[in-house]
């Protein structure tokens, strides 16, 4: 319960700070905001990609996904998409019949700031918290974290 509210709180503060709404995580159970964008890589792949409409000026893209590490995997949970005409659409429109989709198309770096915003940057992605949470993951399987605090030199591998 706390960790919803806080979340809500979190929400609206990072719409109204830094101009784009982020993806979402869950690891270890707890929500976090995300400063990668795995779902980009994939649109990339597609011979006839989708053409995502954006509903309002925090949210561009067109699109915001939901992301969770379960069992070491990097699975989208959620999706939430707008198409022509604005027409709200969910996980189906790219994956359809799938509620859970294995990333095993992404391969890369995931940056999880959190904690007391130190700068702000043009938006989320850009600004500096406390703490960042890097989740390595290659084809989807999730092969090394790194927790670095941002205000010391050293880094802590979880």
């Amino acid at each position: 319960m706390i960790k919803i509210i806080l979340q809500q709180f979190v929400d609206i503060n990072i719409t109204h700070m830094c101009g784009q709404r982020t993806d979402k995580i869950i690891y270890q159970d707890i929500f976090y905001h995300l400063a990668t964008l795995p779902l980009d890589s994939y649109l990339k792949t597609l011979n006839d990609p989708l053409e995502f409409q954006s509903p309002d000026t925090g949210l561009q893209r067109g699109y915001e996904g939901t992301w969770e590490i379960r069992d070491n995997l990097l699975l989208l949970v959620n999706l939430e998409a707008y198409v022509y005409n604005y027409r709200k659409v969910d996980i189906n429109i790219l994956f359809p019949g799938e509620d859970t989709v294995f990333a095993n198309w992404f391969t890369g770096k995931l940056r999880v700031p959190f904690g007391r915003q130190i700068y702000q940057g043009g938006d989320y992605f850009q600004s500096i918290f406390d703490f960042e949470l890097t989740i390595k993951i290659e084809k989807g399987y999730l092969v090394g974290t790194r927790m670095q605090n941002t205000m010391k030199k050293g880094r802590k591998k979880c």
